[in-house]
């Protein structure tokens, strides 16, 4: 794997495989967040996640003017098929309530090329910029290298984006020019 996309002793490679992960990750602004894979009774969460988010994040996440996920696609973005969807959410706790969610990943198994995966990344505006993002990369790359699979891929707006692009050029992605899109390839 990638230097840049390893983390620590292995420890969270064999989390993946030994029992449901789990993981706690401290941040920069002194919070911490609770990493783990999405469920089914994340849909309302996920719901105000997405509302929540600016519209240029909202954007930059999908290329276009979603305001709310249609149903089909919340069921999808809650349901894990093992060695074919894979998803992320980190839950944090702040001073005014219960955890909430705040950044989610995935990727979904390129049926075309089955050692390929296309991957997607959110952090909401106010949590930007304090590692959620690269831990979830990371994260997801170790699950996505022990299946087998030999690349993470990921279509980025270019303009406006340059947190991500430094993100991608930080964890060692190749960045290939789409028109107004890149193509990243985190090679595993």
């Amino acid at each position: 794997m990638n230097a840049a996309l390893r983390i620590g002793d292995g420890r969270c490679a064999r989390a993946w495989r030994e029992r449901p992960y789990r993981e706690t990750l401290a941040l920069r602004n002194g919070h911490v967040a609770a990493l783990r894979p999405a469920h089914r009774s994340d849909a309302a969460a996920l719901q105000a996640f997405f509302a929540g988010l600016s519209a240029r994040s909202r954007l930059l996440r999908f290329h276009g003017g979603v305001r709310q996920l249609p149903d089909a696609v919340l069921r999808a973005f809650t349901t894990q098929v093992p060695h074919q969807h894979v998803a992320l959410v980190a839950m944090a706790e702040t001073h005014d309530g219960p955890p909430h969610l705040v950044a989610e990943a995935r990727y979904v198994v390129d049926a075309a090329a089955p050692l390929h995966a296309e991957f997607a990344l959110t952090v909401t505006d106010g949590w930007q910029g304090l590692g959620l993002g690269r831990a979830l990369l990371q994260r997801l790359a170790t699950h996505a290298e022990s299946l087998g699979l030999e690349a993470l891929e990921g279509s980025v707006m270019a303009a406006g984006n340059e947190p991500m692009l430094g993100l991608l050029r930080g964890l060692g992605a190749s960045l290939h020019s789409e028109g107004a899109e890149l193509r990243a390839i985190l090679a595993l």
